[in-house]
């Protein structure tokens, strides 16, 4: 079933003004004259400014401090030579973004077709949490029109873009049609597009029409495919608009391991079947709410679009993003009360939650192949809790589920080559599994490091369960009653082993035990935080130097925030929700429109926003879940600066 989250971008100038004394070019510079308002805009025959490649040129010092990981994790991916779909992360084989994709079709958890702007479908992530990026172009979504003197046609040809509704159309000349009306549908079921199609085409030059069968199409085709022909014939200055839908029926899927099998969200409300044999449902129901939907999705997003200081970019960009929640290996299903079976910790609240609304999960990234990985879902639950609180509600309680719960099964981490039990108890998991194995059941996939010794994982926890609880549960007592235990617990057991100098502050061991997992830290930041950071004139001391440093001074001005050699485009949006927070909201949109300006206007990136970029040639990890922080950045804005609230999206 599908969530609809957004209508087509509107082509509208935006009022504000950024100061552009740190930046060359500056951001409305950059913005090409085809990309004016709103919206992302392409033509057939566009190719990126910038040229980027996946990251693979670590240092020689970084080689020779990293190369015990190597040798590590080279047995571990030989390992798996054969079946590299079984890794969490492929760190030798990364992905390669294409600078042709353009917005992807799909609902939510139901799978999606990744497509190419040109017209043609490109990536497939059908099967739950698993994204098939490694594909050719099959050249579907394609559209011939064939009028009466075909000379008369022209060649231009614009799209405009905005997740996940997208126009694309193609300007002719004037066609002097006929006068009747009527139009006959005709369809092509079945036929081979590896074969030449010979037969096919020649018919249709002949009449106009699709034949019936194709007879160069066996049976045993690897490939099929179908085509739709709708005739009809106009009178002077008469306009008739078609609607095609696509849809899937997929209704009961499965994981790697094949441990248990799940039965989609939408089987909810259509008749669930094994064979999947409501696609036409699906495409009947799509075809009759669109005008609803349209209309709704426009009320939804016009404070947005029709607000007079907010600008182009931001409008494209904080809907755009969410092309994640369709696209980032999305799965959400109905609850099963066999789950409790394999999954002894789960609570009654959390499973009366998802009886409510289902279990939701999502990917790190299409390549750092982890479900709802905690650490950056702290920063991308801001899109689920400003639009879908009650995932993000199942999300947290589940979580606070896996506080209790321990696998004590010994394994060896790549990075510092310890041994350690996959998931200890009193912690939050990095993750809740690998779609190649079995999610849920075989948590903490990533065995880079043992997070368990991280110190951030479980106070994020914390903060993130006083957001839920003050904002999203208006302060239901059930949902403090099931995280206040929790809370305690966690806070708790870092005083008792991570407080060394016992100061009640916790300290770093000299390890890379946090989030930014390639950063060995020692000792504790946190009180010179709790004396001199938290005090308003200091944040915003600390936030003058971060934008002139870190902003101003890497890429012209133009790219962001960096951290070290990298620029995380979510963490960027992050920083820029906090400037908003303290009044800087012109330093705020100038710092967030690097990231997306770079990766959807400048480098081809659009629609699969990596982790990070680098100041030139090189990104990491495309198709990740942290950009979709933006949405903390409209949190600020309405919380400190009194933009509209947007309505959350309701279930159709």
């Amino acid at each position: 079933m599908k969530y609809r989250c957004c209508s087509v971008m509107r082509r509208r100038r935006s009022k504000i003004s950024i100061k552009k004394q740190c930046i060359t070019p500056s951001a409305d510079e950059d913005m090409q004259s085809a990309t004016i308002g709103p919206g992302w805009k392409a033509r057939g025959d566009r190719k990126p400014k910038e040229k980027r490649v996946p990251f693979n040129r670590p240092t020689p010092q970084q080689v020779y401090e990293a190369l015990p990981f190597v040798r590590r994790y080279f047995m571990y991916w030989m390992k798996h030579t054969f079946d590299k779909e079984k890794l969490f992360i492929n760190t030798f084989q990364p992905l390669k973004h294409k600078p042709y994709y353009g917005v992807p079709c799909g609902g939510i958890g139901c799978g999606a077709i990744g497509r190419d702007f040109r017209g043609g479908f490109c990536k497939f992530s059908l099967r739950p949490g698993l994204v098939e990026h490694k594909v050719d172009v099959v050249a579907a979504d394609q559209f011939i029109l064939s009028p009466m003197f075909d000379e008369l046609l022209g060649n231009c040809h614009r799209g405009i873009s905005g997740f996940p509704k997208e126009i694309c159309f193609t300007e002719v000349c004037s066609l002097v049609p006929g006068l009747c009306s009527k139009f006959l549908i005709s369809e092509y079921q079945r036929f081979d597009p590896s074969k030449s199609g010979a037969s096919f085409w020649c018919h249709l030059q002949q009449t106009g029409d699709v034949p019936e069968k194709d007879e160069e199409c066996s049976p045993n085709s690897r490939e099929m495919a179908v085509a739709v022909c709708n005739r009809f014939k106009l009178g002077p200055s008469d306009e008739k608009v078609h609607n095609y839908a696509l849809s899937w029926d997929m209704p009961k899927v499965h994981f790697g391991s094949v441990a248990r099998s799940y039965h989609r969200r939408y089987t909810r409300f259509f008749q669930a079947s094994e064979t999947g044999a409501v696609a036409d449902s699906l495409c009947v129901r799509a075809l009759r709410m669109r005008e609803s939907w349209e209309t709704k999705i426009e009320d939804w997003q016009n404070p947005v679009l029709m607000h007079t200081k907010l600008p182009d970019w931001y409008k494209s960009a904080i809907f755009n993003e969410l092309y994640f929640i369709t696209d980032g290996g999305t799965v959400w299903f109905e609850f099963d009360e066999h789950w409790a079976e394999h999954e002894t910790h789960l609570s009654e609240y959390t499973k009366q939650r998802m009886k409510t609304i289902g279990r939701f999960g999502y990917l790190e990234s299409w390549e750092y192949r982890m479900v709802n990985t905690y650490d950056v879902h702290f920063y991308a639950s801001y899109a689920l809790a400003e639009l879908w609180p009650q995932l993000e509600l199942a999300i947290q309680s589940e979580f606070t589920d896996q506080v209790y719960h321990s696998i004590e099964k010994p394994t060896r981490f790549h990075m510092e080559g310890d041994w350690a039990n996959v998931k200890t108890a009193s912690r939050i998991p990095h993750d809740l599994g690998n779609p190649a194995d079995e999610p849920w059941i075989a948590t903490n996939a990533y065995v880079m490091h043992d997070t368990g010794k991280w110190k951030d994982l479980n106070m994020k926890y914390v903060l993130i369960s006083w957001r839920d609880y003050v904002v999203l549960s208006e302060k239901h007592s059930k949902f403090l009653f099931h995280t206040w235990p929790a809370v305690k617990t966690l806070m708790l057991e870092a005083l008792e082993n991570w407080d060394q100098d016992g100061d009640g502050m916790i300290e770093n061991f000299g390890k890379a035990d946090q989030t930014y997992d390639a950063w060995q830290m020692e000792g504790s930041v946190s009180p010179e935080m709790a004396n001199d950071v938290l005090p308003n004139e200091m944040v915003r001391s600390s936030l003058e130097t971060i934008y002139n440093l870190n902003v101003c001074r890497f890429g012209n001005g133009s790219m962001g925030a960096v951290n070290a050699d990298e620029m995380w485009t979510g963490v960027t949006y992050a920083v820029a929700s906090l400037l908003i927070q303290q009044g800087e909201v012109e330093k705020a949109f100038h710092t967030a429109s690097g990231s997306y300006l770079t990766c959807f206007e400048r480098a081809g990136l659009q629609y699969q926003t990596p982790e990070a970029l680098y100041e030139s040639r090189f990104y990491r990890a495309i198709g990740y879940m942290r950009p979709l922080s933006i949405w903390a950045m409209q949190w600020s804005l309405k919380r400190h600066c009194g933009i509209q609230p947007l309505k959350e999206l309701q279930y159709q």
